[in-house]
């Protein structure tokens, strides 16, 4: 696992309350849903194992949805479940993500059922507003196409249970909305609302790298795609972008819920990436995911796309056109998906695991440790099951609380005089925990000795390296003085 793994369980485990867990996740940019599972998931074990357990659990419930419910063909909802979002992103990395997901997709098996049930998918609703921000978008689009279920339907627009639901729906998302709002000494991108042209090129040409998620065959291939290579030029992005909307609208054409949801949660993604933050694969991955919830309400099958009573030849012809295009892109997702799952199980995606397991078996797991960055720690501080001291932000801590105090600039002869400290205090040798080599100058018989230096990892900044600081050999001299000493 990987610090981002790791800080969600860490953030959770080292709480009391449910209460606490609030206040600290307000710092994470991230609503309630996925910490308070792991706070009651880490009262019954202190091992992260119990997460990615949970989490593959997640995953193989949203795969039997595909499987017993999706409106696809066979070879369709085969490739869908290896493709590069279901299987690798949001099943293998255990995130938050995963529980927006199958909220989703549960959404859209309960929204379809006759006679309507509301408050059903509602409640998946309320879930999947509270996984992440782009659960948020997503349970709003939700929302809307209940109401227009709601208001299309006489029958059940009678019913008072439809208001209650979706006033559950609105709960949620003020639920959300609350706790991601900043707290005031937390840290907060500002908002980018100029109309940039290199901005929106770089938003647009995330459609295509959504829809098309393709690693490059490297080593760190994390994060990177195939289509990086394509020059990124406005007009070309908006060519690209503009074909794939008219695509998914022409799926979605015969149905005014799935327009309606797709048509929102399309754009409520793509202005959060102007306005907000672009992200990386994991976060515009549910460009996609939307386009496959839309095609799920619509009905969408390879078999209803082909020819049916009152279509033209012309109109059959190009429904199973659109079907084998879908098919098409499916594959692509899906050979992305077998490859970095195979990646990952050749080649380690974080050095973390193996350096605490290192870090053990020397005996060295009751020593203090001090480092930089913090959270490049974090993973490391999971898999030892304790805290650290974080330079930045002078704290001791397992998980990275993201607020403006961690701003404060280190260098490496800060680095050097805590541990000194720590050392003093503590009167025992001292590890340092780095992702950078130290100038070889600094390493000093009796005072200073480089002890570990990992092999590569995927995450290119976890590979770690881990130096011992000597106590015995600080002992003839004078601890250095400090205006930030340890706490």
């Amino acid at each position: 696992m990987w610090r981002d793994e790791l800080q969600a369980w860490l953030l959770a485990k080292d709480q009391t309350s449910f209460a606490n867990v609030a206040r600290a996740a307000r710092y994470e940019k991230h609503p309630l849903a996925w910490f308070s599972i792991l706070f009651l998931l880490s009262r019954l074990t202190h091992s992260p194992l119990a997460m990615q357990l949970f989490h593959v659990g997640l995953a193989a419930l949203s795969t039997w949805l595909v499987l017993r419910f999706a409106p696809f063909s066979p070879v369709q909802k085969v490739l869908l479940i290896f493709s590069y979002y279901l299987f690798f992103e949001y099943a293998v990395i255990s995130r938050n993500y995963a529980l927006g997901v199958l909220s989703l997709f549960l959404f859209c098996v309960l929204l379809k059922r006759e006679p309507p049930k509301l408050f059903r998918p509602a409640v998946c609703l309320f879930v999947l507003a509270n996984t992440s921000l782009y659960g948020l978008l997503l349970a709003f689009a939700g929302g809307v196409a209940m109401l227009v279920r709601v208001l299309s339907d006489p029958a059940v627009r009678k019913k008072w249970a439809s208001y209650a639901s979706l006033f559950l729906v609105i709960a949620g998302g003020i639920l959300s909305l609350f706790s991601l709002m900043p707290v005031p000494d937390s840290y907060y991108p500002k908002a980018h609302t100029a109309l940039q042209a290199e901005r929106l090129s770089a938003v647009l040409s995330v459609l295509p790298k959504s829809f098309l998620p393709m690693p490059r065959p490297i080593f760190h291939f994390w994060n990177t795609s195939l289509l990086d290579k394509v020059p990124s030029r406005l007009p070309l992005n908006a060519v690209l972008a503009l074909l794939i909307l008219v695509y998914a609208f022409a799926l979605l054409r015969n149905s005014r819920l799935a327009l309606v949801y797709y048509g929102l949660s399309t754009a409520g993604i793509l202005a959060w990436s102007y306005v907000g933050s672009i992200g990386f694969t994991r976060h515009y991955g549910h460009l996609f995911i939307t386009f496959i919830a839309a095609l799920w309400l619509a009905g969408n099958s390879s078999e209803s796309l082909r020819a049916s009573a009152g279509q033209t030849v012309r109109q059959a012809q190009i429904s199973l056109l659109l079907s084998r295009i879908l098919t098409g892109i499916i594959a692509v997702q899906a050979s992305g998906g077998l490859f970095a799952v195979g990646m990952d199980i050749v080649h380690p995606f974080s050095q973390a695991k193996a350096t605490a397991a290192y870090i053990k078996e020397k005996g060295y797991a009751s020593l203090p440790i001090v480092g930089e960055m913090d959270y490049i720690m974090t993973p490391v501080a999971g898999y030892l099951g304790r805290k650290v001291y974080f330079v930045r932000g002078e704290r001791l801590g397992s998980y990275v609380k993201w607020d403006k105090k961690r701003f404060q600039k280190v260098n490496i002869p800060l680095i050097l005089e805590r541990a000194e400290q720590y050392a003093w205090k503590k009167q025992k040798d001292c590890l340092i925990l780095l992702n950078f080599h130290l100038n070889p100058g600094l390493e000093q018989p009796g005072y200073l000795t480089r002890l570990l230096v990992t092999g590569p990892a995927i995450v290119a900044g976890e590979a770690y390296r881990l130096y011992l600081l000597n106590y015995t050999g600080l002992l003839s001299a004078t601890p250095a003085q400090s205006r930030h000493p340890i706490r």
